[in-house]
């Protein structure tokens, strides 16, 4: 077992302290001196649970001394651990993205306002390079174009908005759920959003990984209601067991 003696701020102890109704770091260390064994330390209970491994239990003590401040304090909300440290599948998306608008742009020029207001292409640029037509994709079998339109942006404006969102949630959500799970809800995503403009909106040709992107917060819905039907679940068993 690794010991530390880290003293940690909740974010309750801060309220009180902001109020000036707490003692000073002093007082704690006294207080712990007197209640405490010689050979234990303060603050150590999220090192004590014995399903950690000894991995896990080394990557918690790193990631406390990153965030350790220069009084010896650790507060809890700034240490908060994702299932990995890049969303390599994000960077990647936004790199592509950018590069293909640039290439569209450099080859075909802007269109004007009139007919692209999103300062890019074309509209027939875009449909050649794979937007969302649903005459092609019903009649021609093209199905390509149900994937193809996330790579695709009208213009600068548009791609500021998507890339924006999806290098700042996009990228947290990747680093929360890794980079399969991610994937998967991002082409999954892009698909159904691709079917529904279809179905929706026939005459019109579609781009943009907004779809995409926008699944990702109702993931995030899905795992908020997951946890807590699981938690009012859980509840409920041990009252039973408790009466």
């Amino acid at each position: 077992m690794y010991s530390s003696n880290y003293q940690v701020h909740t974010a309750a102890s801060l309220d009180v302290e902001n109020n000036n109704t707490v003692a000073s770091k002093s007082d704690y260390q006294r207080y712990n001196d007197e209640h405490r064994p010689q050979e234990e330390y303060v603050n150590n209970d999220h090192l004590d649970d014995p399903t950690m491994t000894t991995t896990d239990r080394e990557r918690q003590r790193k990631l406390l001394e990153l965030h350790q401040k220069a009084d010896g304090s650790v507060y809890l909300l700034d240490v908060y651990e994702t299932r990995q440290q890049y969303g390599y599948c994000s960077i990647f998306f936004s790199l592509a993205q950018t590069v293909i608008l640039a290439i569209m742009m450099w080859q075909c020029g802007v269109a004007p306002l009139q007919v692209n207001p999103m300062l890019g292409p074309m509209p027939d640029v875009l449909d050649y390079w794979g937007a969302k037509n649903a005459p092609l994709i019903i009649e021609d079998g093209e199905y390509y174009r149900l994937l193809s339109p996330m790579m695709l942006h009208a213009g600068i404006f548009h791609w500021i908005g998507n890339i924006s969102v999806q290098l700042e949630s996009g990228l947290f959500f990747e680093r929360e759920w890794g980079s399969w799970k991610w994937l998967i809800i991002y082409l999954t995503s892009t698909i159904g959003a691709s079917i529904l403009s279809v179905i929706a909106m026939p005459g019109t040709l579609s781009v943009g990984s907004s779809g995409a992107v926008m699944v990702h917060f109702s993931g995030c819905h899905v795992f908020l209601m997951l946890l807590f039907t699981n938690t009012v679940f859980h509840l409920k068993f041990l009252n039973c067991f408790s009466r």
